[in-house]
């Protein structure tokens, strides 16, 4: 009889490697410059094909050594690469400056871009007329119908034609049902407004299937930038552990997350964009993440489904 050598591939440690836990994840909003550079400099965190990349930026020195660092390392150019800005003073240094056509800038509606002063300046021109200017957008209950109109008026006024959609679910799980028709109107108005206006007027950050991960200061992993205790994995913690060494419970907790896998969740509505869904809103309103919430499942269809 022939003898079988049995070869072990599986092994417990693997579960968990360090170096490799953030880079299981595609769509990753760093909480500061500095933790992304501490990341970089650690060997926790390379650019990811096809990533997701969110990163602020406090200061012009900051966007200056973000440009060295990715002129020193190996970053994946078909990786979509955000900088998070906040302050307006910050916002004219950095459209005044290089343009590096590896970033785009996402900026809250409360910024302004003065259209003119940058159209006439080379610098300026470079960042606006390749669309690399986005802004976020926040949209609850009770104030959708007026942040809507919002976006109208800013890609009138401001010729920004792309946005990120911040919705808060858990504001719309209460709404009686005359509220739900209002809703969509809205949500279809606004779809046929960008339909008659010009099919490529504007544009919503999208993609096909996402899985979102937030790095705080402290090496904390979240969900989203809440940093709301639905679920968080303290990175820091087992920098030197593997997956033999840590708790059985923190293993089990983090490869939950690691291993879900977004489009087995059941749903009732066909999920075009992906980006849209907030898994920790998902945990917060269904206690777990088997199913998308019928809210969020509708406001996705609305908005891709005309």
């Amino acid at each position: 009889m022939k003898k079988i050598e049995f070869k072990r591939q599986f092994f417990i440690k693997d579960l968990f490697i360090p170096e490799r836990v953030i880079n299981c994840f595609n769509c990753i909003e760093f909480e500061s410059y500095q933790i992304f550079s501490y990341c970089i400099e650690n060997d926790l965190f390379i650019i990811p094909e096809n990533g997701f990349i969110f990163i602020p930026i406090k200061s012009i020195s900051d966007y200056k050594s973000m440009v060295k660092i990715f002129n020193e390392t190996n970053i994946c150019n078909n990786s979509y690469l955000y900088l998070i800005i906040e302050e307006q003073s910050l916002l004219d240094a950095v459209l005044s400056t290089i343009v590096d056509k590896r970033f785009s800038i996402l900026i809250t509606k409360d910024l302004k871009i003065d259209f003119v002063k940058y159209w006439n300046n080379t610098i300026g021109k470079e960042w606006i007329s390749k669309n690399r200017i986005i802004k976020k957008i926040k949209i609850d209950y009770p104030n959708y119908d007026r942040q809507i109109n919002e976006m109208i008026s800013i890609f009138n006024e401001e010729f920004i034609r792309f946005f990120l959609l911040d919705f808060d679910y858990v504001s719309f799980e209460k709404i009686k049902i005359e509220e739900i028709h209002k809703l969509k109107f809205w949500i279809r108005n606004f779809i046929g407004w960008t339909k008659l206006k010009d099919v490529d007027s504007i544009e919503i950050i999208s993609t096909p299937f996402v899985r979102k991960i937030f790095v705080s200061d402290e090496l904390v992993l979240y969900m989203d930038n809440k940093k709301k205790d639905i679920w968080s994995f303290d990175l820091m913690l087992y920098l030197k552990d593997d997956g033999e060494s840590m708790p059985m419970r923190e293993l089990n907790l983090l490869r939950k997350y690691i291993d879900f896998v977004p489009n087995a969740m059941y749903t009732e509505s066909k999920i075009t964009n992906w980006f849209l869904m907030d898994y920790a809103q998902c945990k917060e309103i269904q206690g777990s993440l088997n199913e998308i919430p019928l809210m969020m499942g509708l406001i996705n269809r609305w908005l891709y489904d005309f």
